[in-house]
């Protein structure tokens, strides 16, 4: 009896195992898909040196102030000052244009 729920216990743990190779085996292509599309790069947002004008890519909050390493309030200010141009999606939704990104860094070389 005790050897019959041994042998019931450790085939379980076997197709455990094999469902965690196969979850594994996906994992590693959609990682591979990933990688081929965005360059090897894991870190999609572009960096200030990646940024060039004319590009229409629209960029949210988050990936501006990882850009610029500056605050929301800080951000915030900035297109209060009209230094940074943003575009309203909707009532919610805001989003910058990577062009205005690019400027505003390209003025801060030369102040």
């Amino acid at each position: 009896m005790e050897t019959k729920l041994l042998q019931l216990a450790v085939n379980s743990l076997s197709n455990e195992v094999d469902s965690l190779k196969n979850q594994l085996a996906e994992l590693n292509r959609e990682f591979a898909r990933f990688k081929s599309i965005h360059g090897g790069n894991p870190n999609p947002n572009p960096t200030p040196e990646q940024i060039e004008k004319g590009k229409t890519v629209l960029l949210d909050a988050k990936e501006v102030m990882v850009i610029l390493g500056v605050s929301f309030n800080t951000l915030y200010k900035l297109v209060k000052q009209g230094m940074i141009k943003r575009i309203k999606i909707n009532q919610r939704r805001v989003r910058y244009p990577q062009s205005s990104i690019a400027e505003y860094i390209e003025n801060l070389k030369y102040t």
